[in-house]
């Protein structure tokens, strides 16, 4: 059912009950429900108007912790289905004759092709005009709505029907629409069977990257057609006013480039911090930047040849952006199977980095890491495969999206960026497993870990392991999950895998400070109870499962 009735068992109507079996498994039912506390309640509530009206009739003050929590929850919900219903009211309003005139559909091309495309066609719909003068939206924000309408309307129902239920947010969903508007219904389908089931345990950023992997599993060379097509729209905007004399630009361009600018400034940032430098790393990436503008300004070009933040560590290590790539993109069949063999003899893997950026050149360091068992002279970087002519058919190969390449601090690339950036690079092999003959679990002899072992938890964890925070792992402190003792090791934990765990500086200080409690399952794998009594599981693929107030609770 899709909302719970509270009226008491004896007050309800018995007619239709048969001999009265269903009756009493109503009974229990709803006694079952009267005995949860009432976050337990709110969380087990579907979207309608018994939610609304309850949440509209509680007194925050009265209500303890763990009910505002489930409060905020339930609310969340009754937004996500209002989005619903707003989207899908749009989408029908834009098929109506009356958003759809005749004399401008034989003006409007399309701005690229100069031809009626479907481009074409959604310009020439007055439904965002309509809806913009109505709600007091701008237009693109109303265009964006009419087109999310659209494809929960048609053949996107699940996602739209998720979003109702409340099972998905409007940013869950609009990862999943937004990624999909552009693309044939036939990808569109077959992208959202692979990632909805997951999606309630995933961020909007997560599933973001989920869609994008699934995109280049089930189609890469349109992936990469797309991928040119949007290379070709790079740009920086153009100041964008903000409150208290303050303004803001956006960057968009090829992933490599803008990370390769992020590296850069970030390295400049706590090389200066190190240094002593008194302002934030926000404050000192930003001023790196305006550098280069302000001496463009002094000089007359664009081009500085060095900046005024050294780019250099003080320890001489230069920074690195890795690109993870399935065996598969890169390795020939015999390799394949030479790595397959290796894995099922339970030996572990390497870590391979690809250094583009000869020492001593000052720039920064980009690199590709492969996992993979194997010598370090089978890798080949030409393709071993051709893309089917179908890949959404029953016919076609099965969907791998573990052969997706990952670019670290971004996401899933298509298979052709990733052998451009390794191509011409020098390889060097890092083994941080038990191959190396080095020691990985240093137990309570040495509470910094080596840097073999610090590899290999920031590898493994990807980002911080606080559920939902997305800060790489190459910007986390490594945490002892269970605090280190030296002097009781009984009553500490070990300098190990599976005492370790990559945690931002903020989630850090929640940990340790805050009373949030973390106990870390298995290796990988870490389990967070916050003060309101709500348990969560952080997964070892950055997921979330509710371990309270969660799916365990049928949905009513």
């Amino acid at each position: 059912m899709s909302e719970i009735d509270d009226t008491a068992p004896e007050e309800r109507p018995t007619a239709g009950l048969g001999d009265g079996a269903a009756e009493r498994a109503l009974v229990r039912l709803v006694a079952g429900f009267q005995q949860l506390g009432t976050d337990a309640q709110l969380a087990a509530t579907g979207t309608g108007g018994v939610l609304l009206d309850r949440l509209l009739a509680m007194d925050l003050d009265d209500s303890d912790d763990a009910t505002l929590v489930e409060i905020v929850a339930a609310a969340n919900r009754l937004a996500a289905c209002a989005e619903a219903l707003m989207a899908q009211a749009a989408g029908v309003l834009s098929e109506r004759e009356s958003m759809n005139p005749l004399a401008l559909a034989d003006v409007v091309t399309d701005a690229d092709s100069g031809e009626r495309t479907a481009v074409a066609a959604e310009k020439a719909c007055t439904a965002p005009e309509e809806l913009a003068v109505r709600l007091g939206w701008t237009r693109n924000q109303c265009r964006d709505l009419v087109r999310r309408g659209r494809l929960v309307s048609t053949h996107l129902l699940g996602t739209g029907e998720e979003l109702r239920r409340g099972t998905i947010d409007t940013g869950r969903s609009r990862a999943i629409l937004d990624s999909l508007a552009d693309v044939p219904w036939q990808v569109a389908l077959a992208v959202e069977d692979q990632v909805l089931p997951t999606a309630p345990s995933r961020t909007a950023g997560q599933l973001r990257r989920d869609v994008a992997r699934a995109l280049i599993a089930v189609d890469p060379a349109e992936a990469e057609r797309r991928a040119e097509r949007r290379r070709r729209c790079r740009r920086v905007t153009r100041p964008r006013a903000l409150p208290d004399e303050t303004a803001a630009m956006t960057i968009e361009g090829p992933a490599a480039d803008v990370l390769a600018l992020d590296t850069a400034l970030q390295a400049a940032a706590t090389a200066a911090k190190t240094c002593g430098d008194q302002r934030t790393v926000d404050q000192l990436r930003f001023d790196a930047l305006a550098t280069i503008a302000a001496e463009a300004l002094a000089t007359g070009h664009l081009g500085p040849e060095h900046l005024a933040l050294p780019l250099a560590h003080t320890d001489g290590r230069r920074p690195e952006i890795h690109v993870t790539v399935s065996l598969a993109h890169l390795l020939p069949q015999s390799a394949a199977a030479a790595s397959d063999a290796a894995a099922g003899s339970g030996e572990a893997g390497a870590i391979l980095r690809m250094a583009t950026g000869p020492p001593g050149t000052g720039r920064a360091e980009e690199a590709n890491r492969v996992e993979w068992a194997g010598a370090a002279d089978e890798i080949s970087l030409e393709p071993p495969w051709r893309p089917p002519d179908d890949p959404v058919t029953d016919t076609g190969p099965a969907i791998d999206l573990d052969a997706v390449p990952h670019l670290t601090g971004y996401g899933p690339i298509t298979p052709m960026t990733a052998r451009a950036l390794a191509a011409g690079g020098i390889w060097r092999r890092l083994v941080t497993d038990p191959l190396s003959g080095r020691l990985l679990d240093l137990g309570h002899t040495r509470y910094r870990p080596s840097t073999p072992l610090a590899d290999h938890v920031r590898a493994r964890d990807q980002h911080c392991v606080r559920p939902g925070c997305s800060a790489p792992a190459r910007e986390c402190q490594l945490d002892h999950t269970r605090p280190w003792d030296h002097q009781e090791p009984a009553a500490g934990g070990s300098t190990s895998p599976a005492n370790l765990g990559a945690l931002c500086h903020r989630d850090h200080q929640v940990k340790t400070h805050g009373d949030f409690q973390v106990v870390q399952s298995a290796p990988g794998e870490f389990e967070w109870t916050t003060p309101t009594g709500h348990r969560y599981r952080r997964n070892v693929d950055g997921s979330t499962t509710q371990l309270s107030h969660g799916p365990e609770i049928p949905p009513c």
